[in-house]
């Protein structure tokens, strides 16, 4: 058995929509659940705990020049939790996952690298590898994982394999395959050791012919679990001839076993079938017991690639709150592989900076949404901005707009456009900026801050009015004091007790840059923590000491040093019960 050195950089997850899918370096989709991993394999929607699969691969199956059927796959049957290596995960690293954006407001903004709002690069082969039993078809494979925020096609992460063929000679009658292991559960409904929980048992299965796609929801034994998500091929491009590959795809399903022993010729025959199996679902399951299904999607054959030629295949990992909504979405993501991935687009979210204070929250952001061209309309379409607050990261029933802000041109509400200001935070980069100020938020406790771009749609080509996701620039937020030199220190609540929804106490009224004693009545130091803000005057102490373990009931004496000046200021907390 051959195990691969487990690596960070190997692994990486798509974050700005809603679906947060694994993307690694050689070759698998999804983590395996593994522990040493703190990503979403497919968790949909994103912050919602749900997942849906353990580990998916592409499948590559040919003829080689001389004569032989060979297929190399990039997952197969696996132990949740465990190592995916060695026979059967048969492609090996080129180099690590790059990460890209088109978005201003990204840390990984490069325009000229990136296709979308964000995408996953990675690529790898299958001739540098040392499993024992795989004959490579000696082809590379560039990975890019793509995806956009806008609101008809945020459920979506686009997947574009270009395997090339590096083997010397011709490979022909090649067969593509796709195989998962697609599984809903909450983390949860199911604990964080979920993986060795029994939801696996309560997986249902189905194929949309017409979409390609193959999907999964759990029979509703986890009720947190009420998402599904699936994988469709969407088509195939090769010397600039594009295939749709609606209706011509196969669907087969296997039970579930990491001992099962199927050789190059079993794995090609199957992609080769042209066969629909059964869904698993109520019906079926009512005459048959239970399989626990891992599935197989494929297509073919595609005559010959040529050696050093190449072909692309296009795929999407798809979510959907209900079935409607996923076969939806799924129609979304084949249109996007029919326009060429043109879309309408609206402004991206502008630049935002917000800085707390004593109950308020002030927004302040950039105008170059203004200047968007939709690349679909080939026109500027900016409208307006809405200022959005929320209690949870997800965008959830807390929610709400704070103030929506659109341009004075008798289209929409003609509400006017937010003040502007020339005291503009230095991270902006901008002489002038828009502010906005949310007054009446609770000193010490979190928000979540976004600020969004829409456009004025287009009736006539019926495209309606498209908004950015709030992802964006999302800010978490929590109010309280600016820094102060001079102020006389103040720790809320005072006193606290053990029982109090806050998770521990705030100093406040202290510098930007300060270090902070907390000491018990006999004088013995109980922690430092360390403060460097420019703009939030306050720390919060979790009621821990240095090793980690929560203070007893007492009184507690805290020292703020001004680190700039060398000043102490002195103040008091009681702790009860």
């Amino acid at each position: 058995m051959i195990y691969f050195i487990l690596m960070l950089s190997d692994y990486k997850a798509t974050e700005y929509n809603n679906v947060g899918l694994t993307i690694t370096s050689y070759g698998v989709v999804g983590n395996n659940f593994s522990f040493q991993v703190d990503l979403p394999s497919f968790e949909y929607p994103l912050g919602s705990r749900t997942e849906h699969l353990t580990l998916a691969g592409l499948w590559v199956g040919a003829i080689n020049i001389n004569g032989d059927t060979l297929v190399t796959t990039g997952a197969i049957d696996q132990y949740a939790g465990s190592t995916v290596s060695g026979e059967g995960f048969e492609f090996f690293k080129q180099d690590s996952v790059s990460v890209y954006s088109s978005l201003p407001t990204s840390p990984y903004y490069d325009p000229l690298n990136a296709f979308s709002e964000q995408d996953l690069v990675s690529s790898f082969n299958d001739f540098t590898g040392t499993a024992p039993e795989h004959n490579p078809l000696n082809i590379e494979v560039n990975l890019r994982a793509f995806l956009w925020t806008y609101s008809y096609i945020d459920d979506i992460v686009f997947l574009r394999f270009t395997i090339i063929n590096r083997s010397g000679g011709d490979l022909t009658n090649v067969y593509i395959g796709w195989f998962s292991e697609l599984v809903t559960g909450n983390r949860d409904f199911w604990g964080d050791q979920f993986a060795r929980t029994p939801f696996f048992q309560h997986k249902r299965v189905f194929f949309v012919d017409s979409l390609s796609l193959v999907w999964e929801k759990n029979d509703g034994f986890d009720t947190l679990a009420t998402s599904m998500a699936g994988f469709q091929f969407l088509g195939y491009v090769q010397n600039d001839r594009k295939v749709v590959l609606a209706d011509s795809v196969s669907f087969l399903w296997f039970q579930w076993d990491p001992n099962a022993n199927r050789t190059d010729v079993d794995r090609y025959r199957y992609m080769a079938s042209d066969t629909i199996y059964p869904n698993v679902d109520d019906e079926y399951l009512q005459y048959n017991p239970y399989p626990d299904p891992v599935e197989l999607i494929a297509f073919g054959p595609i005559d010959y690639i040529p050696a050093g030629d190449s072909v692309v295949v296009y795929m999407a990992a798809v979510g959907g709150l209900n079935e409607r909504h996923l076969l939806d979405n799924a129609a979304w993501a084949l249109r996007a592989f029919q326009y060429d991935f043109v879309l309408p687009a609206p402004p991206p979210s502008p630049r935002m900076v917000a800085i707390p204070d004593e109950n308020r929250v002030t927004l302040y952001w950039e105008n170059s949404p203004e200047d968007f061209v939709d690349p679909f309309s080939h026109e500027k379409d900016f409208e307006g901005y809405k200022v959005l607050r929320g209690l949870s990261e997800v965008y959830d029933s807390t929610w709400i707009v704070l103030r929506q802000f659109d341009m004075v041109d008798s289209i929409g509400y003609d509400a006017g456009m937010p003040q502007v200001t020339n005291d503009c935070p230095e991270e902006l980069g901008v002489e002038t900026c828009y502010y906005f100020e949310d007054v009446g938020v609770k000193n010490g406790f979190r928000y979540y801050y976004s600020v969004t771009s829409f456009d004025r749609g287009n009736r006539e080509m019926g495209i309606p009015v498209l908004e950015s996701s709030y992802r964006q620039n999302l800010t978490e937020v929590i109010p309280g004091a600016r820094p102060n030199l001079n102020k006389p220190i103040r720790i809320y609540p005072n006193p606290f007790r053990y029982s109090s929804m806050f998770g521990g106490v705030y100093i406040a009224n202290i510098p930007a840059r300060a270090r902070i004693y907390i000491y018990d009545v006999s004088g013995n130091l109980i922690r430092t923590i360390e403060h460097d803000d420019p703009n939030r005057g306050e720390a919060l102490w979790d009621l821990k000491n240095s090793s980690g373990f929560p203070v007893a009931p007492g009184l507690y004496v805290v020292v703020v040093q001004d680190l700039d000046t060398g000043r102490k200021r002195v103040a008091r907390l009681g702790i009860i019960r």
